[in-house]
C-alpha cells in the first residue's frame, strides 16, 4: 500500500505543477502522510486514508490561505 500512497503523490505533485491552484499540493502531502501511516501500520488502510484526508483538508484549510 506503501507503493500506492506514494505514486499516487507524485501524481498529484506533477499535476500540480500544471495546475498551480495549490489544491493538488496538500492532497499529495496528504498521501504522503498516508504512506508513512501504511510504512508502520500496513494493515489500517481505514487509517491511512483518515489520515490523507485529514493533512489535506488541514492544509488546505490552514495553509493555503498564506501562500496562494
Amino acid at each position: 500500500m506503501v507503493l500506492v500512497w506514494l505514486v499516487v503523490a507524485v501524481a498529484l505533485i506533477l499535476f500540480e505543477l500544471h495546475h498551480l491552484a495549490f489544491y493538488a499540493l496538500f492532497v499529495a502531502v496528504g498521501a504522503f502522510a498516508a504512506g508513512v501511516v501504511a510504512v508502520v501500520a500496513p494493515g489500517a488502510i481505514g487509517l491511512q486514508a483518515l489520515v490523507a484526508v485529514g493533512v489535506s483538508i488541514a492544509g488546505v484549510v490552514l495553509v493555503r490561505p498564506y501562500v496562494s
